[in-house]
């Protein structure tokens, strides 16, 4: 049976790849379709990040014709989506991203990120959790984690905070 893709090339780089949103441990990704299919619809497109924070071993760095991180696969999304979510990021850590279209032929070279991003909250936000243990009628704790800090406060209901 012929499928039409003998004629067929692997597509174009996605365009005007960009970075929607980030926090601590994710980063939204947005992209445009390439400008060439190659020939043959789009399958799906290939999400990779690579950590530059990390050292990689001398041999692969030369390999790779980079001093910091390795590419690694971090999720597809089928054609007709163009935005990502990349989750389970390190926070303080820097990171580059790049988008593939894929189509039956195979992938299509990447579009990176110019810059690498670093996992951490957006300027003007603070991540707190807050945890309340109630002990008694009389004395409640609050338990409030500040970026990663725990702070106690306790609540005396006859005194007031302690």
């Amino acid at each position: 049976m012929w499928t039409g893709a003998c004629c067929a090339d692997p597509p174009s780089c996605p365009r005007e790849l960009s970075v929607l949103s980030s926090s601590s441990d994710y980063v939204e990704l947005s992209w445009l379709s390439p400008q060439t299919d190659g020939g043959s619809a789009l399958v799906q497109y290939i999400i990779e990040k690579r950590d530059v924070s990390r050292p990689q071993p001398a041999a692969a760095a030369a390999a790779a014709g980079s001093a910091a991180g390795m590419w690694m696969v971090c999720g597809t999304v089928p054609a007709s989506e163009l935005t990502v979510r990349v989750g389970k990021l390190l926070q303080g850590n820097s990171y580059l991203f790049r988008v593939s279209a894929e189509n039956r032929v195979g992938p299509g070279p990447p579009a990176q990120l110019a810059e690498p991003v670093v996992a951490r909250l957006p300027y003007g936000t603070s991540e707190r959790r807050f945890y309340s243990f109630g002990l008694n009628v009389r004395f409640h704790v609050l338990v409030v984690v500040i970026y990663g800090k725990i702070r106690r406060c306790s609540y005396n209901c006859s005194t007031g905070f302690d």
